[in-house]
């Protein structure tokens, strides 16, 4: 007489939870990134760019550019980049 092998049927309970994954906050963060860049290039953006920059001789300056006009320019002092954002809209 032969023996076979009791199986018991698998439930609902047996298996092991394993929820699905969901994307952590540093991957939203980057996906929302990404899409507001995407966003800005489709759209454009006329806001106007500062950047404080050095030269090869070690001068900090302030580097502007206007999208709308495309003027680039360069000021030494934080006064004078307020008065050249102050003119744009005159």
């Amino acid at each position: 007489m032969k023996t076979q092998p009791s199986f018991l049927p698998l439930s609902s309970s047996s298996v092991p939870f394993q929820p699905t994954a969901t994307p952590s906050r540093q991957g939203q963060k980057l996906a929302q990134d990404l899409l507001h860049r995407l966003l800005q290039w489709l759209v454009g953006d006329n806001e106007p760019r500062i950047r404080l920059e050095r030269d090869n001789s070690e001068q900090i300056y302030y580097q502007v550019y206007d999208p709308v006009t495309r003027e680039r320019q360069r000021y030494l002092t934080e006064p004078e980049v307020r008065i050249w954002l102050e003119k744009r809209y005159y």
